[in-house]
């Protein structure tokens, strides 16, 4: 995964994921209703690809550190 800020290819088990506004206030909203986020999925993997299938609008920059 290359970290957006840092430019870096990093192995990673987690990452944080650049979305749009409207995906961002939808995810903000889940946790707001009982501090649980239901939908907590943004995408996938299938072994043997190598690019995550998103579903919802991203631009692919991650950042690897918070």
């Amino acid at each position: 995964m290359r970290n957006e800020e840092t430019g870096k290819i990093e192995r990673v088990e987690r990452w944080g994921l650049r979305v749009d506004q409207q995906t961002f206030e939808r995810v903000a909203a889940d946790k707001q209703d009982d501090g649980i986020i239901q939908d907590d999925l943004l995408g996938s993997k299938a072994p043997g690809e190598l690019e995550p299938d998103y579903r919802v609008p991203t631009s692919g920059a991650a950042i690897t550190e918070w």
